[in-house]
């Protein structure tokens, strides 16, 4: 690494681009003594850049395992290029804006419903980046936590298909389906004002998830999806499971040792791949069906990539 001078900058500035991190740039900059006889006044400004790349068209950013991740655990091979390839799919899904049309329809569910799909599908992007990059540096909490919270939102998304599908069939009055939209798009628990008169209380997590597990009508889906939700909470809550990430343990448990490097454990790799991957093929199908049913029914707004 070597500082390179920014040519014809005033005050004079360098910048440093650091291997091992390709989009971290160090940025220091000289500002001149304005006594040369007082040393002290000569300073220097320091600056991290983090930077990404501009896409030209939807998401295009590319995250990926590094190669040492894929040297340590080749026996995952198969489930880490899953896992990148969902990351594609919701790149490749990913839109900038969403317009409100000048005129109000006549019901705005199309328009709530879109953006509200459209923040589920942004945070499930930013989820799964972060699992990735979590599991680059060695953060197995995070991959944990982000994990799971994937299954909360793959929930979200499928409860709002659930709902759309008992309306359209007429199993459900205009009332419910207005105030499961609200809940969902408006939900919070922390602080509600008094003055609110309409429900936006949050829908519990948990139900959100069971709408997940339900959606296929398949008992042993049904059966695996709470079970992965459920083991992976005990790697997210202060139990057990959830104090061992960075601790080894003897085969007779007289040692304990804790490791002061940022390392995850192949099985810690193994948990979250097989107990996270079908959470974002139930996603995907679930936006998308959801946008079919919308798309159908609704005047939408206008979505730009």
């Amino acid at each position: 690494m070597s500082w390179v001078s920014r040519g014809g900058a005033e005050p004079p500035t360098y910048r440093l681009r650091v291997p091992s991190w390709p989009y971290l740039i160090i940025t220091r900059t000289t500002y001149p003594r304005k006594n040369p006889e007082n040393r002290s006044r000569a300073w220097y400004s320091w600056v991290l850049h983090v930077l990404a790349p501009v896409p030209k068209k939807m998401g295009g950013i590319t995250v990926k395992f590094t190669d040492e991740v894929r040297q340590r655990f080749p026996e995952e091979r198969e489930r880490l290029d899953q896992l990148e390839n969902f990351f594609k799919q919701y790149d490749d899904s990913f839109r900038r804006r969403c317009i409100s049309a000048e005129k109000r329809p006549e019901r705005l569910w199309g328009h709530n419903a879109a953006v509200l799909l459209l923040t589920s599908l942004s945070r499930a992007r930013l989820l799964t980046a972060t699992v990735i990059h979590c599991v680059n540096g060695g953060l197995a909490p995070g991959m944990y936590l982000a994990t799971r919270a994937h299954w909360e939102m793959t929930g979200l998304v499928a409860h709002l298909l659930h709902a759309l599908r008992r309306f359209y069939d007429r199993q459900m009055s205009e009332g419910d389906l207005e105030t499961t939209l609200r809940r969902l798009a408006l939900g919070r628990r922390w602080e509600i004002p008094a003055d609110v008169k309409e429900d936006i209380s949050a829908i519990n997590a948990i139900s959100l998830v069971e709408s997940a597990a339900k959606l296929l009508g398949k008992e042993p889906v049904e059966t695996h999806v709470m079970s992965c939700y459920n083991l992976l909470s005990e790697h997210c809550h202060p139990n057990l499971l959830g104090r061992l990430a960075g601790v080894t343990l003897s085969d007779d448990l007289r040692l304990v040792e804790f490791d002061p490097a940022f390392t995850i454990h192949g099985s810690d790799i193994a948990v979250c791949l097989s107990h996270g991957l079908s959470s974002h093929g139930i996603f995907l199908y679930a936006y998308e069906e959801c946008f079919r049913l919308l798309n159908e029914h609704e005047e939408m707004p206008t979505i730009e990539a």
